[in-house]
């Protein structure tokens, strides 16, 4: 193989090493980081050479490089990390000028090279107690208890971290004594729906809807048990509701529902996975968005909802007050409280919008990759 300091030409080298994205979020962000370095022809300032896990389709580009190293367990993504990455970097003569990790933690390298962490996980940030004994929450406690003691051995004085939300930003800051000044609280960018559009509520029924993935802390059982609520304060209300969940039965059963499921199932509707177009043609139906995830970095559909101009009903936590700064049509609620939202969602209920025309909101935010490339730039340049 001919040596990879010899492939690439005599710009400056960013590694970036991503060996845990499989799949989800994690290889969303990775192929929008592509897509951002081609787009705006950052490629031609810098080498890019990308360790991953998965395939990423690219044209045959001189400047990026792609070495997909399989999907590793966790003990093979430590030994990459503390011994791989280094050694396949000394191996092939590469001498970056700065490594990315797109999954929360450093790796192992000469500690005056710069790294830059892209740091989105907010599960050791906050006090829940996750019981490692209990199989639905194993992964959780894994995340809160041990995790951190990974993210906190690859730190040094050279690391920076890259945060979606300063809520995170303050939280990190304080749990692993890193100065605010070394994190910079960067938005992902949310692109507006482009063009006008209508509610379309029907009369005869009220819809609920929560769009998420069936992870326990999303805390779908409370909108569960608020249903169950509503039909002992307002039955007449209750059987004009419809809970639309973006689950399906397998979801239900895996988050140990299916009792309250069976109980309700009449007024609920499980959409399973469903394309963005599908998600849009749901918020328009939604006469309230409901979103009681209890741990989020941002919180997309809250944005979403609220481009359109949609009544919302979420947990009160530090995520949602920041995603949604300046918006009036919001209720925030005790996440454990199912008398609460279901009261509130009576109350709701006999709020007459007086104008259902819906106007897209340009995003709040500016476009992220854009900062991060700027960022980039000033950390290889020495200008932080």
């Amino acid at each position: 193989m001919q040596n990879l300091s010899e492939e690439i030409q005599h710009r400056k080298t960013i590694v970036v090493n991503s060996t845990a994205a499989v799949n989800g979020g994690a290889v969303t962000i990775i192929n929008e980081f592509i897509t951002a370095i081609l787009s705006q022809n950052i490629g031609n300032e810098y080498n890019f050479v990308f360790f991953t896990a998965v395939d990423f389709e690219i044209n045959n580009l001189s400047n990026i490089k792609i070495f997909n190293l399989g999907k590793k367990n966790y003990i093979q993504r430590i030994q990459w990390d503390y011994f791989g990455l280094n050694r396949f970097l000394n191996k092939n003569n590469l001498y970056p000028d700065l490594i990315m990790s797109f999954q929360n933690t450093g790796v192992v390298y000469k500690s005056a090279c710069p790294q830059l962490i892209y740091y989105h996980n907010p599960f050791c940030l906050l006090p829940y107690p996750w019981n490692p004994f209990k199989k639905s929450e194993r992964t959780l406690w894994f995340y809160t208890k041990i995790y951190p003691i990974f993210i906190k051995a690859l730190i040094n004085q050279n690391t920076r971290f890259i945060v979606q939300g300063n809520w995170i930003k303050k939280a990190f800051s304080k749990k692993f004594k890193v100065k605010q000044e070394k994190i910079d609280a960067i938005a992902p960018t949310v692109k507006p729906f482009s063009i006008e559009y209508k509610s379309i509520i029907d009369q005869d029924q009220y819809n609920l809807f929560f769009p998420a993935t069936g992870f326990l802390y999303k805390n779908h059982k409370l909108l569960l048990n608020m249903l169950s609520s509503l039909r002992n304060i307002n039955l007449e209300f209750f059987k004009k509701v419809q809970l639309i969940l973006t689950l399906s039965e397998e979801d239900i059963s895996s988050l140990n529902l299916q009792k309250e499921y069976n109980d309700l199932k009449e007024n609920i509707i499980l959409t399973g996975y469903i394309s963005k177009t599908d998600i849009l043609q749901r918020y328009l139906e939604a006469n309230v968005v409901v979103f009681p995830s209890m741990i989020e970095t941002f919180g997309l559909p809250l944005v979403e909802a609220a481009s359109l101009n949609k009544f919302i009903i979420c947990a009160d936590e530090q995520y949602a007050h920041e995603t949604l700064t300046g918006y009036s049509e919001v209720e925030f609620l005790d996440s454990k409280n199912e008398v609460l939202w279901a009261e509130k969602c009576i109350q709701v209920s006999l709020i007459k919008k007086e104008n259902n025309k819906i106007l897209p909101i340009e995003s709040r935010n500016k476009d992220s990759w854009s900062q991060i490339f700027d960022l980039i730039k000033k950390i290889i340049y020495k200008d932080v």
